[in-house]
């Protein structure tokens, strides 16, 4: 479950959230749409417990994947590295795939299968962002994980890429719940649900 009960968080005298409560979907995908300042990435950092609100109660699943608005990749590991880095399981259950041929398949669905051995210093800001795509589903699908958040995960992809790695998130992340954080009026094509702020 994914929900927020009477929450209330300021940031000094900025009020973001006041009595704010919502409950999102389960296995489905809710777009959060709002002008910049609005509380988008606070919504996002209070589902990740970063931080707390003031008031109210939030209730959020243990194993969440996340694709940040910056790609946050470690400069030091290989873009494979990065992938796998986030992962705990060697197999995923009940099937006979290795952690390195599930990060070769979604790297693969990225555009990306070339760049395994590849820093991340030596990519573009939209492959960057392609790989922390790719590690979001690679964590939903090895761990299991009950909840994806995405924040801007489209934003500087060209318009096809950008369809494209739209379509493959409807996909890898069908049944689960996601919550989608985004600017663009197109992306509420793959959305169940749209919560403007």
């Amino acid at each position: 479950m994914m929900k927020f009960d009477h929450v209330s968080f300021s940031y000094g005298d900025k009020a973001i959230f006041t009595d704010f409560s919502y409950e999102f979907p389960e296995g489905k995908i809710t777009a959060v749409m709002a002008p910049s300042g609005s509380g988008k990435t606070t919504l996002l950092n209070l589902i990740l417990r970063s931080i707390k609100p003031q008031r109210g109660t939030i209730t959020a699943p243990e194993k969440i994947a996340v694709s940040f608005q910056e790609p946050r990749l470690l400069p030091w590991f290989s873009v494979e590295e990065n992938l796998s880095v986030v992962l705990t399981k060697k197999k995923r259950p009940g099937v006979h795939a290795t952690i390195k041929e599930i990060i070769a398949d979604y790297l693969q669905s990225v555009h990306l299968e070339g760049e395994l051995k590849t820093r991340p210093d030596a990519l573009s800001g939209g492959m960057q962002k392609r790989v922390s795509l790719a590690r979001a589903l690679c964590y939903l699908q090895i761990e299991n994980a009950d909840l994806l958040l995405l924040d801007e995960p489209f934003s500087g992809l060209d318009a096809d890429l950008h369809r494209e790695m739209r379509g493959l998130v409807q996909l890898a992340a069908e049944g689960k719940t996601v919550i989608l954080i985004t600017h663009d009026e197109n992306d509420l094509c793959i959305a169940d649900r749209c919560l403007r702020l």
